[in-house]
């Protein structure tokens, strides 16, 4: 599905205007004039405060686009202008991506625990969580090795990081020791990483195009159907939304400073290394060339 698709279905369209003219009209017939005795609505010590909620990139353009600031193009005075402000702005981003979870959360959850672990990794993992949910042994993990021809032994395991077991084994604790409780944490950080596909395309491309990239992909065979992604208890997609974000916060950084974002990074970094080890390195990797070429604003 294209962007030009989206733009030329009058059926999307006629919805969204819709959408768009009953929400603006609800918000139009409130009486919100009590709120302007609150400061942070209308005198220059809250223009901070606004400039934190303009820089926003969940509902607003970024501010190399530049920030619309009411009607007349100054910071909004009114309770009832910033109000109706954010009606005009936010419905179709919040229904694109309320679309996007709610399909990728139905094809990624259905009838995920009706069928067996399939392969080595999903099947080591869910006993390395079991054992951590029955026996304790969650800060060394542990499983029974062949360490030898005849002797079978319940040994370390060192061969992964243990943050994708420890989210497996809270799973289980939820849903049960059994195939969903295993697979449920895979799935789950698939809708959070279509969602975040969508949040990086629109602030690069536009909402359209991002609710496109958004479809694709979570109908994509590869996420949705093979081993080690949305439908099998590995630990790939968890790995790639952690670098995902952390990538997407080092380009921010590059445009603007913000001691959040700095935290996000550090936070989602080792999220990253705790669930894949030395391989997720591969992020810090694709941020290199943003660092490089902004060296000065992130050495500042």
């Amino acid at each position: 599905m294209s962007p030009a698709t989206l733009q030329d279905d009058s059926s999307v369209e006629s919805f969204f205007n819709v959408v768009e003219t009953e929400t603006l009209a609800l918000f139009e017939h409130l009486d919100l004039s009590f709120l302007e005795e609150f400061p942070v609505f209308f005198t220059d010590d809250s223009r901070s405060i606004l400039d934190g909620i303009f820089q926003s990139p969940v509902i607003f353009e970024q501010r190399r686009h530049g920030f619309p600031r009411g009607s007349s193009g100054q910071y909004m005075r009114s309770a009832e202008e910033w109000v109706i402000y954010y009606a005009e702005n936010t419905p179709r981003d919040i229904l694109y991506l309320m679309t996007i979870m709610v399909l990728g959360g139905f094809l990624f959850f259905r009838k995920l625990g009706e069928f067996a672990l399939r392969n080595w990794d999903e099947g080591t993992y869910a006993v390395l969580a079991r054992n951590a949910l029955e026996r304790g042994d969650w800060f060394t993990l542990h499983m029974y090795w062949l360490s030898n021809v005849d002797t079978i032994q319940y040994q370390p395991y060192f061969e992964k990081p243990p943050l994708a077991m420890w989210l497996e084994a809270i799973s289980m604790s939820i849903f049960g020791v059994n195939e969903f409780g295993a697979r449920a944490p895979s799935a789950f950080f698939g809708v959070l990483t279509a969602a975040l596909v969508y949040i990086v395309a629109r602030d690069l491309v536009g909402k359209r195009a991002a609710f496109g990239a958004g479809i694709v992909f979570i109908t994509a065979p590869f996420i949705a159907g093979t081993n080690n992604m949305a439908r099998n208890g590995g630990v790939e997609l968890q790995t790639i939304f952690f670098g995902s974000i952390f990538v997407y916060l080092c380009w921010r950084l590059s445009e603007q400073f913000n001691r959040s974002y700095i935290i996000g990074l550090g936070i989602c970094g080792i999220a990253a290394v705790m669930t894949k080890g030395v391989a997720a390195g591969i992020f810090a990797l694709v941020a290199a060339p943003v660092v490089v070429l902004n060296w000065r604003r992130f050495v500042n």
